[in-house]
């Protein structure tokens, strides 16, 4: 029970850590429209998703080195550390319910952002001027009531007679679509229109709304796998050593969960769990090998200094 005791302590307090962490940069997407959002009482509606996703984030990246730092703490034997894993699978359950608690059920950002398109319109026809939307950081132009913005490739424009964002915000319909990209020194001007465009790929604001179900047993099993092969590679190591791979594995599973979301499919889900497992392997192999080579600048240093005193002891 001590080595239990142990080994979730110091799992909950790398969760903790990476609670903090990932609140402060996933919730650095709202800031520059927090403003705006929240003089029409939207910012709290729109805080949940990123408060959602940064609970998953923070369980991908915190309990792998937590927990791997735990078990170098006690260095239990391979039938103990089964029982540990308990910690960590447990844990995830409990998060990703939370997550998915916390994230909006009767509205989307996509629904936030068609709302807020409407009431643009609806101050251009009060004789309004030119109105911002916030979240797709685009302009309602009231003299012609096309959108405009930053082109979502290149340097360039766009405009638009109408814009449907999908719930989660990673894809758009545009209607009356027209793209205007610079010249550039080796490329010329282009200029593009079409009826209907379709814009996939973009970052979801929060948890995609797509492949919820299998996406929570990919997280569920990606925490699990990792902090088992972080665990298992530094269980014989140093504290450091054995946090080192407990963060490398841990990042990898978050930084490849959030890649998937851009694009998610069915073949990245089966293979996230393995992300932290490689990313547990190369960091330990990335640290032996950081020792070899500082082991032999320290062997040709020392026999510098010796050369140096022996020439210096002849004259």
């Amino acid at each position: 029970m001590k080595a239990f005791a142990v080994c979730l302590r110091w799992t909950l307090l790398g969760l903790l850590l990476a609670v903090i962490v990932a609140f402060t940069a996933v919730l650095d997407q709202l800031f520059p429209s927090a403003p705006a959002l929240a003089g029409l009482g939207l910012l709290r509606t729109l805080a949940k998703p990123l408060a959602s996703l940064a609970l998953e984030l923070a369980l991908l990246g915190g309990v792998p080195a937590g927990f791997a730092f735990g078990v170098v703490r006690v260095r239990p034997a391979l039938r103990e550390l089964a029982f540990l894993l308990v910690i960590p699978a447990l844990l995830s359950v409990i998060v990703l319910a939370l997550s998915r608690q916390v994230d909006l059920k009767d509205d989307s950002p996509g629904n936030v952002v068609e709302g807020l398109i409407a009431a643009a319109r609806q101050s251009c026809e009060a004789g309004g001027e030119d109105v911002p939307v916030p979240i797709v950081n685009v302009t309602l132009r009231c003299s012609d009531g096309k959108l405009s913005g930053a082109a979502p490739v290149g340097k360039g424009t766009f405009k638009a007679s109408e814009l449907v964002p999908s719930a989660d915000l990673s894809r758009l319909e545009i209607s009356g679509f027209e793209l205007s990209l610079p010249a550039g020194k080796s490329l010329p001007g282009l200029h593009v229109k079409a009826a209907e465009a379709r814009v996939r790929g973009l970052r979801p604001w929060g948890r995609p709304r797509a492949e919820q179900v299998p996406r929570s047993w990919s997280l569920w099993l990606a925490v699990l796998m990792s902090s088992a092969a972080a665990a298992l590679l530094g269980r014989h190591q140093n504290g450091r050593r054995a946090l080192f791979i407990g963060l490398g594995a841990g990042l990898a599973a978050a930084f490849a969960a959030r890649a998937l979301d851009r694009s998610p499919s069915a073949w990245g889900l089966l293979l996230l769990p393995l992300a932290g497992v490689t990313a547990a392997i190369l960091s330990q192999l990335g640290w032996d090998l950081w020792r070899t080579l500082m082991a032999h600048f320290q062997t040709r240093h020392l026999r510098r200094q010796r050369a140096i005193a022996r020439a210096a002891g002849r004259w």
